[in-house]
């Protein structure tokens, strides 16, 4: 007896149902997409041969992106350059992250479909904590946008700039020898330009290589978030005015960890208030503390870190360098 159309559309229904409800059959699907998504992206990737340029950034350089909100600035820069060279890591744990951002979760699959690596927990200013960062490749750029610790008041000032010189030191050993750049975006504010950024880097080797301007438009899907995003009644933060900071490393510079370096200031700042017999004489005490910045090439060491930045812009030190690099 031949079978009706009629059954054969009932028995093609309850097929596909069966198959819709059933585990197994839903994680196929979902490896199925991401396999095709895969593909898609690898297509996209090798189909032009020309380097891609987005903002600072390129193709041909390995990224890490340290302090992300909600992974979407990582995303940007994974579709439009190819995810296999991006490394992307926030400083909250995977739950904390999944309660503060509701998108968060799923620019992390589209992370890992598009071929980048993801990381949580990941302290930007300790780093060397990391048993997987301590056996990848080298980093050409390392990039942290918008670093914050919270408040406006001095001693925020103060924090901030410690932070920033942590997160300089801790990058160090992972940049690239010879291409190796650390990008820092910031607002043009009064506040920020109290951190002095540049001072922060040259303590820890850092030299500015230039500035731009930070056009958060061009990276598709971006969506500045703040630390604590019920505050401010949930408005995300501008970015208008800001720019990349963009640091590179003179690896002859020799630096302290600055965890080392704030526990031997300490120690001195005890040693200052015992015998100090008023204020005056604790300042002048505090005034007097070594602060050594060494230029290896030139033998030259400064106190003043403007002093160090206009020697290491210098034609002299230029020449010398130039020169050392010949007799190698």
């Amino acid at each position: 007896m031949a079978t009706s159309h009629v059954d054969k559309k009932k028995r093609h229904r309850k097929t596909k149902k069966h198959t819709a409800n059933h585990p197994n059959a839903i994680a196929q699907h979902i490896r199925s997409a991401k396999s095709q998504t895969n593909a898609i992206f690898s297509l996209t990737s090798s189909s032009n041969p020309n380097p891609k340029n987005l903002g600072p950034f390129s193709d041909r350089q390995r990224i890490l992106v340290v302090g992300d909100g909600d992974f979407s600035f990582s995303l940007s820069l994974a579709v439009f350059l190819g995810g296999r060279n991006v490394v992307a890591t926030c400083y909250d744990s995977k739950l904390e992250l999944k309660e503060k951002y509701s998108s968060a979760l799923l620019n992390c699959d589209a992370l890992e479909t598009a071929g980048a690596q993801v990381h949580f927990d990941v302290n930007a200013t300790c780093l060397k904590k990391e048993k997987w960062l301590n056996v990848a490749q080298p980093f050409h750029a390392i990039v942290f946008n918008f670093p914050h610790l919270g408040g406006s008041t001095e001693a925020d000032v103060a924090n901030n700039q410690k932070f920033l010189r942590e997160f300089f030191y801790s990058t160090r050993q992972y940049l690239h020898p010879t291409r190796g750049q650390v990008l820092v975006s910031l607002r043009n504010t009064l506040f920020y330009n109290r951190w002095k950024i540049q001072e922060q880097a040259a303590v820890n080797g850092f030299q500015l290589k230039r500035m731009e301007a930070f056009d958060a438009s061009i990276y598709a899907g971006y969506e500045p978030q703040r630390t604590h995003p019920a505050s401010f009644r949930g408005e995300p933060p501008s970015t208008t005015g800001a720019h990349y900071f963009i640091f590179t490393l003179d690896k002859s510079f020799e630096v302290i960890d600055p965890g080392q370096k704030f526990l031997e200031r300490s120690d001195a700042v005890e040693q200052a208030r015992g015998s100090a017999v008023n204020q005056g004489t604790l300042e002048k005490k505090m005034a007097a503390l070594p602060t050594k910045l060494t230029c290896q090439p030139c033998g030259l060491t400064f106190r003043a870190v403007k002093k160090y930045n206009g020697h290491m812009n210098s034609a002299k030190h230029a020449k010398k360098v130039k020169a050392l690099k010949k007799k190698h």
